[in-house]
């Protein structure tokens, strides 16, 4: 169920209720629907910020919207900083033909043993991939077949 969201008409207009006719807040939030709670942080509110008060999300104060600006700037230095740091690494030391393209692909290279030919030594299978495992006639593991 989605989370019920109140004009900022509706607000005002449950903020005037209480002086105009007289009633108390919780009789206010149980006419309206709306947990005493509410009208309480609502009056809150309105008396902080004044005219200010319930911007909605289409018009932040200017407090936030300086506040999502800044972020966003921030953000942007940052990426802008890591952009600069690996050209600055890969300027001060580029890589060479004879070494490889890193230490790390060289030390992957030493594990895995001699390079695999092109060429695969029996028809169906891949290179890098053990050959497949001889099957039985019915289709399971060679070790289920049933001596004659």
């Amino acid at each position: 169920m989605p989370r019920k969201t109140d004009t900022r008409e509706f607000k005002l207009q449950a903020l005037k209720m209480p002086a105009d006719q007289g009633l108390s807040v919780a009789e206010v939030a149980r006419r309206l629907g709306v947990a005493e709670g509410c009208l309480r942080a609502w009056r809150k509110a309105a008396e902080e910020h004044g005219d200010a008060a319930f911007p909605g999300h289409g018009n932040p104060s200017p407090a936030e919207d300086e506040l999502r600006r800044l972020r966003a700037e921030v953000a942007r230095l940052k990426a802008e900083r890591d952009r600069l740091k690996k050209a600055a690494a890969y300027f001060a030391n580029p890589p060479t033909r004879r070494s490889g393209s890193s230490p790390r692909a060289a030390a992957t290279a030493r594990s895995r043993g001699p390079a695999m030919p092109w060429t695969c030594p029996r028809p169906g299978t891949t290179p890098g991939r053990p050959a497949p495992r001889p099957r039985a006639r019915n289709g399971g593991p060679s070790w289920w077949r049933r001596p004659r």
